[in-house]
């Protein structure tokens, strides 16, 4: 009967859903690959490894004027690929696993890496984070993201860093007068095979 139809109405929605973000994940994934396949075979040097660390999270939501924000702390960790242009700028882009309060989501930054001197770096760029778990509707799951940071290479293969990145989009894409933000903080450490 109605309710019937209105389930399997919803359930299709949802799957219509589903598909269309796993066609966007894998479009950026292509277009990831191609621009590190692209930019390896120009560039000097490319080196791979992983990096962990402390992650905070601090949201802001404004609903009809009135705004609530909150913080909570979790972790990340991930691979990194480090792309040497000369001796002192470098593009480094990863895969990072966040987790906040038992929130899990995806994120891939891409930066420009400036080395101010032999081991001090700058590094700067647009972010790109996803929810991995299912969210209200009218919101949507695609952070779009500028980040920044500075790090230290301890040696040729160790490195420690910390960042900030701050969304640019709102989180919600309804009618209502409502904006969802999510900036983050992180601090960590990484390892790159030679």
């Amino acid at each position: 009967s109605f309710k019937i139809m209105a389930k399997k109405s919803l359930l299709l929605l949802d799957l219509l859903l589903i598909n269309q973000t796993l066609l966007t994940m894998k479009k950026l994934f292509f277009l990831l690959v191609v621009v590190l396949f692209t930019m390896q075979i120009s560039a000097q040097e490319t080196r791979f490894g992983a990096t962990a660390g402390y992650l905070n999270g601090a949201s802001k939501i404004t609903v009809f004027g009135e705004e609530t924000s909150g913080t909570d702390s979790g972790f990340y960790g991930g691979l990194v690929a480090e792309i040497g242009l000369s001796e002192s700028f470098a593009i480094q882009t990863e895969v990072l696993y966040m987790n906040i309060d038992d929130s899990s989501l995806l994120q891939v930054p891409f930066f420009g890496k400036i080395y101010v001197s032999e081991k001090f770096f700058f590094q700067a760029g647009p972010t790109i984070t996803y929810t991995l778990e299912e969210i209200a509707e009218d919101f949507t799951k695609f952070n779009l993201g500028v980040g920044g940071g500075l790090g230290y290479d301890i040696t040729e293969d160790f490195f420690i860093e910390t960042r900030t990145s701050f969304q640019l989009n709102n989180y919600y894409n309804g009618r209502a007068d409502i904006k969802s933000r999510i900036n983050f903080i992180s601090l960590g450490i990484g390892y790159k095979f030679s």
